[in-house]
């Protein structure tokens, strides 16, 4: 009981406040990230920036998810699909039988909103739809799902819009259990 005072007493002082929390986001946020040992390299430092961004530029961290997004999305193409991103014809044709019109049938979508699209019929992340995916799981694709919406917040901050920091935060955080998940997806092939 004494332990859970002492550390209930430590996240007031850490983040108790407005300043106490702008003072101590990053270093939590860094230590998030410092729990990824085997993450790439590309990715890394798109998480690194975006974490740098923070408290004093949450505009800019927010502008960063879409590169973060991109390679996630890469990796897991490449995970499922491999590096000519063919996606099997059979797929196409289940999820044709149970209702679904895709305007890239056929072919691996371009657009990144059918890529996410995509990702949530391969995780079966809807009701009838199986389970196609070989490596990405559906907690994976609800973390794209959250980091694409960040990313088009971020992509159209325009007429000096303001990010509240708390706002720049959630969208990192996102960010970087989104690679912790895939990153202990990939490790498993």
């Amino acid at each position: 009981m004494a332990k859970h005072v002492a550390d209930l007493g430590s996240m007031v002082r850490l983040f108790g406040s407005e300043e106490a929390f702008r003072g101590n986001v990053r270093p939590m946020l860094e230590k998030r990230l410092s729990h990824m040992g085997k993450l790439d390299a590309n990715l890394r430092r798109y998480l690194d920036r975006g974490v740098e961004d923070l408290p004093d530029r949450p505009e800019d961290c927010l502008r960063n998810v879409r590169g973060i997004l991109d390679k996630v999305l890469g990796l897991i193409w490449e995970a499922e699909f491999g590096t000519d991103k063919r996606i099997p014809p059979e797929y196409f044709e289940l999820w044709l039988s149970k209702g679904i019109a895709l305007s890239w049938n056929g072919h691996f979508p371009v657009d990144r909103g059918d890529q996410i699209r995509l990702l949530q019929l391969l995780t079966g992340s809807l009701p009838k739809v199986p389970r196609k995916a070989k490596v990405v799981s559906n907690a994976t694709y609800a973390l794209v799902y959250a980091a694409h919406g960040f990313a088009n917040l971020g992509a159209h901050l325009e007429g000096g819009v303001t990010v509240d920091v708390g706002v720049a935060f959630a969208a990192i955080s996102v960010c970087l259990e989104l690679a912790a998940s895939l990153e202990r997806e990939l490790r498993r092939i």
